[in-house]
């Protein structure tokens, strides 16, 4: 298995590795690609049994298999597989953006209808004020007027008086 005296036994390492990627392959080949990413414990346990099988007689125990990364190296795959998310995404997205758009309406909508209901008491309350403004001005009108005939009536009644008075004199 290669030089173990100098601590650094190259060809038995260098054989675990070609054997361990040769089994990852196999596993790999005979697995689908959903299976690799969503399932990374079922991939691992059949590459581990595979190696333990491999190193078995080798005086090598194999203590674990660890699955650190899946990386998928065609674009195009890694592209079609992420259309699913971005267009979920999209979805949830557009969603969101059109809740939030009704609900902004919807108090537009609302504070429109408030300030309507305000303009109507606004302008309801100044065509009393209005109104009020005009019969007190009539009533001031009708008043001047009754006591501008009163003046008239004693200015006639004055002046006849004094007429007479005149004409008692001469």
């Amino acid at each position: 298995m290669g030089d173990i005296s100098s601590g650094n036994p190259v060809s038995a390492n260098d054989s675990l590795v070609s054997m361990s990627t040769a089994v990852v392959r196999s596993c790999i080949a005979n697995s689908t690609i959903k299976e690799m990413i969503t399932n990374r414990k079922l991939l691992r346990e059949a590459i581990n049994k595979e190696m333990v099988e491999v190193v078995k007689g080798w005086g090598v125990w194999l203590e674990t298999v660890e699955i650190t990364g899946v990386k998928i190296c065609s674009g195009a795959l890694f592209k079609d597989l992420q259309t699913n998310y971005r267009e979920t995404m999209r979805q949830q997205s557009t969603l969101f953006t059109m809740q939030i758009k009704s609900e902004i309406d919807q108090v537009k909508s609302q504070n429109a209808l408030e300030i309507q209901e305000k303009e109507r008491d606004i302008d309801e309350k100044e065509r009393i004020y209005v109104s009020k403004i005009d019969l007190e001005q009539k009533e001031a009108k009708e008043k001047y007027l009754l006591e501008k005939m009163d003046i008239s009536k004693e200015k006639e009644l004055i002046n006849i008086e004094a007429e007479l008075f005149k004409k008692n004199q001469e």
